[in-house]
């Protein structure tokens, strides 16, 4: 399968906030980790998937599933903003991963707070 590809918007990589800003308003592009393909196979560059934090035999583990049917396409991981991102997300915080590219076993995503 093709790789496809949108046009980054904004700075791209990671971002964070300044000294005094909102802690959780964070962003950043990432390739998810453990992509389940079959998944990964319906998904649509420019398509908003959701951010959730689950618990898999006892880790927080940060997920990004299709808003349509809330399959797992793959995980958040490596990331120096892990742990605050998760700490947001504990805390109610909401964000939205949209896919900026995807292929058969690849997907990279642009999480931002919402």
């Amino acid at each position: 399968m093709e790789r496809r590809t949108v046009p980054a918007t904004g700075s791209g990589g990671g971002g964070g906030a300044g000294s005094g800003g909102d802690a959780c308003d964070i962003s950043f592009d990432v390739d998810l980790s453990g992509v389940n393909i079959a998944v990964a196979q319906t998904v649509s560059v420019g398509e908003v998937l959701s951010v959730d934090l689950d618990n898999i035999n006892g880790f927080d583990v940060v997920v990004c599933r299709k808003q349509a049917n809330m399959q797992v396409v793959g995980s958040v991981a490596a990331i120096p903003q892990l742990g605050q991102l998760i700490g947001c997300l504990r805390s109610g915080r909401v964000y939205t991963a949209t896919v900026a590219a995807c292929n058969v076993s690849i997907v990279t995503v642009h999480v931002e707070l919402v």
